[in-house]
């Protein structure tokens, strides 16, 4: 049977733990999840290393790594279920996932959260997160304990790669630090985009506002709620509750808690009520914030170790340098000797110095005088001027 092309792998779970996979294609899939059709591009193969975690109207893209989903307020749609690395993520929703856990919205009736619970005071809080948040805490998790184990197994194996080229300089011990460098590069790349997909979301409450899909599905269900007032914008009005979020944050403050993020007043007299997720992907944040710290200081060792292997190359080759200009002074003074000793050494007739014995000896000692001097002379100018290692 010949595949349609574009047909997908997917797997729904809903709150219950009931799940199915299907097969469908783009159109198919945006009949049942209420996203733009340029989301689902983020989620192909193009940009597979790229993160992105996108809130829409009803729904919540994620594309962190291998873990690409489409989180609503009541379920989840996972892309290739059966890849190797996805399935540590849909274990921890099945296992969390249960039957106890029941929709936070089931036929337009409150089940988890009551009336009272939606004030979102310090003192009033919902001790359950909201499903979407449920799902991204275990994507998050699964994405970010992966990029916490290929950290340190980067770890493990650049320290003896380094050693050993520190030990000796060999084509083996340099092919592994090239490994390692490349291997430091591309890991480096993706935890930094994740840590700024994380920092990003951080530096937006409105964003993050967004991503309060039971919160905007609830508040459509209940328009008349009277202690929750939420706009369009899913912004959360100073009414009766500002006071108590006033002395909440005053009092945050003064304990040193307060994040550089948490439900950040506004000037037109509005509060973001994002406190429940800001903790989530603060917590997260600072894990691949970790991560990227250790990268740092392993190409910090890489730098220092690349560093004392050219300070060793370049003293071997002053070494070399050394042992060519003692051996050039050595060949110049041998070839002087050789030319005076040469010179007498002709057979040239009627000449005194030529038939004389005489001449022997004194001939060799200046001859050996002489290239001696000639080295002296080459090897005490090379120390004069500093090139020789003392």
């Amino acid at each position: 049977m010949i595949r349609k092309v574009g047909i997908r792998t997917w797997m729904r779970f809903d709150a219950t733990g009931n799940s199915e996979i299907f097969e469908c294609d783009k159109n198919d899939l945006l009949k049942r999840v209420t996203v733009p059709a340029r989301d689902l591009r983020i989620m192909g193969p193009i940009f597979s290393q790229s993160s992105h975690i996108l809130a829409r109207e009803n729904a919540m893209v994620v594309n962190l790594e291998f873990v690409k989903a489409i989180i609503t307020a009541e379920e989840v749609y996972i892309l290739d279920p059966s890849n190797r690395d996805v399935k540590p993520f849909i274990e921890q929703l099945s296992m969390k996932l249960l039957p106890q856990n029941a929709l936070l919205i089931d036929s337009g009736v409150l089940n988890t959260y009551s009336t009272e619970q939606l004030c979102t005071t310090e003192d009033e809080l919902p001790e359950q997160l909201p499903f979407e948040f449920q799902v991204l805490e275990i994507a998050l998790d699964v994405v970010c304990n992966h990029l916490e184990a290929n950290v340190h197994d980067l770890e493990r194996t650049a320290r003896p790669a380094l050693d050993m080229l520190t030990r000796g300089i060999s084509t083996r011990s340099l092919e592994l630090v090239r490994m390692v460098k490349t291997r430091l590069t591309h890991l480096s790349a993706r935890v930094q985009k994740v840590r700024d997909e994380l920092m990003q979301l951080l530096d937006d409450d409105e964003d993050m506002s967004d991503l309060y899909l039971t919160r905007k599905l609830l508040q459509a269900q209940h328009p008349d709620s009277p202690l929750l007032t939420i706009n369009s914008d899913a912004m959360v009005t100073m009414s009766s509750t500002a006071p108590r979020t006033l002395a909440r944050l005053s009092s945050m403050r003064s304990h040193g808690h307060t994040s550089r993020l948490s439900s950040t007043l506004h000037s037109s007299g509005r509060v973001y009520e994002v406190e429940e997720l800001e903790m989530l992907l603060e917590a997260y944040f600072m894990q691949v914030d970790a991560g990227l710290n250790k990268l740092s200081l392993v190409r910090e060792y890489i730098d220092d170790t690349e560093d004392y292997v050219n300070v060793r190359l370049d003293h071997q080759r002053n070494q070399l340098f050394q042992f060519q200009i003692t051996l050039g002074a050595t060949a110049l003074s041998v070839a002087a000797a050789m030319s005076i000793v040469g010179v007498f050494g002709m057979n040239i007739h009627n000449t005194d110095p030529f038939h004389n014995p005489d001449w022997l000896a004194p001939t060799l000692c200046s001859s050996m005088f002489t290239a001696f001097s000639i080295f002296v002379s080459i090897v005490g100018y090379v120390h004069w001027k500093g090139l020789f290692e003392k």
